[in-house]
């Protein structure tokens, strides 16, 4: 059996659905308005599997300022509760993701992996709305100050003297 489809299908006890022959084919999911993907990947094919979560679409007038806020972030997963941010350059999409070796998908219970991903939405859920109230200024980043709250929310560094 395929890595996505033991994904899929520990996702469909925790969430209480079967997975059709389309989620199972394409990997494509929504849990609420969230949409998400699982994909399986790796050298072997059978390596790991990713779950990515859509967090916005940008626009080229944004992307700077939405990349940085990002990036910020993704340093030590500061405010991404554990998952980490990737960008499609193809698509313009913003998209927060973990990522899961085989060894772990063969033992995680199903409601572990709901746990999972019942954290990536609520991250993804956190970020949309940072995105969506982010102010952006092309010139410079101007960040409103619940913005700069966003970007060190989570775990905080510690600056070692």
């Amino acid at each position: 059996m395929k890595l996505q489809h033991t994904v899929l299908e520990k996702l469909g006890d925790f969430l209480e659905f079967t997975p059709d022959e389309k989620l199972l084919a394409d990997g494509e999911l929504t849990v609420d308005d969230v949409a998400m993907r699982v994909s399986q990947l790796g050298p072997d094919y059978d390596s790991y599997v990713v779950i990515a979560a859509k967090v916005t679409s940008l626009f080229p007038h944004n992307l700077k300022s939405v990349l940085t806020i990002a990036l910020s972030a993704n340093h030590c997963w500061r405010g991404t509760a554990g998952n980490t941010f990737s960008f499609d350059p193809l698509t313009e999409e913003l998209f927060l993701s973990v990522r899961l070796m085989a060894d772990e998908v063969n033992k995680i219970p199903s409601y572990d992996l709901g746990d999972l991903v019942l954290n990536l939405y609520e991250a993804t859920k956190h970020w949309q709305a940072v995105v969506h109230q982010l102010d952006c200024n092309d010139n410079d980043y101007d960040f409103s100050p619940r913005t700069a709250h966003a970007m060190s929310f989570g775990l905080q560094s510690i600056q070692l003297q």
